[in-house]
């Protein structure tokens, strides 16, 4: 049986392969920001989370405690500035079948989104 880090990194390579903007990090990022909420089972089911919650208390939460205040620079590097840039990584995941989205969930919502003011904040009130 493959192990669940090895189909998700060929998912990977096959996401970037047809999207290379992005840096491979900000997807594997994505993942470990579900692992860390314990949305995601070591099985690989993911468990419903918003979109909101996801970004904000998980992805940008992580990237401060990985990398405190260079988490902003960090997601740069890797192409991520606005919130539209984490909903295209959203859209691709589920679009490779690493991830779903229930009917009613609204990735567009992460367009209005602003990214830095949402690390600064994390960053004031850590």
């Amino acid at each position: 049986m493959e192990a669940l880090s090895e189909r998700f990194e060929k998912r990977v390579d096959e996401i970037f392969a047809q999207y290379p903007d992005f840096h491979r990090g900000i997807y594997r990022h994505v993942f470990r920001s579900l692992e860390a909420m314990g949305r995601c089972s070591s099985s690989g089911s993911v468990r419903c989370v918003s979109v909101t919650d996801l970004v904000k208390d998980g992805v940008v939460s992580l990237a401060v405690k990985d990398w405190g205040i260079l988490a902003f620079s960090v997601f740069r590097f890797w192409g991520i500035e606005t919130g539209a840039d984490l909903r295209k990584v959203l859209e691709r995941l589920v679009q490779f079948k690493v991830f779903k989205r229930d009917a009613d969930e609204r990735l567009e919502a992460l367009n209005t989104i602003d990214l830095k003011e949402i690390f600064l904040d994390r960053l004031k009130n850590r």
